[in-house]
């Protein structure tokens, strides 16, 4: 009944873990420890003779040889009275190309004058065009492009002491003809790169001379100007205001 003794259960027989097991066995003391083995690593493929958890390598940025691209990028933009050293565009090279643009370059005529100190022409020779392809130090030189525009040729190393300035002009030779018709503007480039400018002046539209671009010395060094401007209404007249005329100028 309620009354006898309660018989108790036996419990189930607990898990024994040997000491040994849950404790670290007995090491040596440090200071009879074998020293720790050298990594072995394989120079290109960096293999370790060992086994161990390494995080995971971060990516690689490979660099190679420097290329220039300037030529694969829109070319930087000029404006009327901007200045730019010489040096900086030709970074080394020895030439550098003055180009027409616009829709019918080849309907006018691309010149380069010569000047001296003075501001007068060096000679009929130097002024340097279609019909004169090249100055006689063959520093300027005249070249028509496969378009049938018109290009100038500029290696300023071949260029003579007496000459200090130089002025490129587009020209219309029909007397009802305006430069604004067919020339947008100019491109000046080298391998390196290429700059361009179709900042003209509004007087550019109805005259038949426009200077683009001057290229003159200034302590010793070459210095480009930008133009875009009516220096002179005619040819005639831009001969006229440097000592020359048409009869002298090829």
């Amino acid at each position: 009944d309620s009354s006898s003794p309660t018989t108790a259960q036996p419990e189930p027989a607990a898990l024994q873990i040997p000491v040994s097991a849950a404790t670290s066995p007995p090491f040596a003391t440090p200071s009879s420890l074998p020293p720790v083995p050298e990594v072995v690593t394989h120079p290109e493929l960096s293999i370790s003779a060992e086994v161990r958890l390494v995080p995971s390598p971060k990516p690689v940025t490979v660099h190679t040889a420097s290329v220039p691209i300037e030529s694969t990028q829109p070319p930087r933009l000029l404006v009327r009275g901007e200045r730019l050293e010489l040096n900086s565009l030709l970074s080394g090279e020895s030439r550098i190309t003055f180009e027409l643009l616009g829709s019918s370059p080849g309907d006018v005529k691309f010149l380069c004058l010569g000047l001296d100190g003075d501001e007068h022409l060096l000679g009929p020779e130097y002024c340097v065009g279609p019909r004169q392809p090249s100055s006689p130090c063959g520093g300027i030189l005249y070249k028509a492009t496969a378009d049938g525009g018109h290009s100038m040729v500029l290696c300023p190393a071949s260029l003579p002491t007496n000459l200090k300035r130089m002025e490129f002009s587009a020209v219309v030779a029909t007397a009802d003809g305006v430069v604004g018709n067919g020339v947008a503007g100019v491109r000046v480039s080298t391998s390196r790169g290429v700059l361009e400018s179709t900042d003209l002046s509004p007087r550019c539209a109805s005259s038949a001379c426009v200077t683009l671009v001057e290229v003159y010395e200034r302590q010793g060094e070459w210095r480009l100007g930008v133009v875009c401007e009516v220096l002179a209404t005619s040819v005639d007249e831009l001969l006229k205001k440097h000592g020359a005329a048409r009869g002298e100028a090829k």
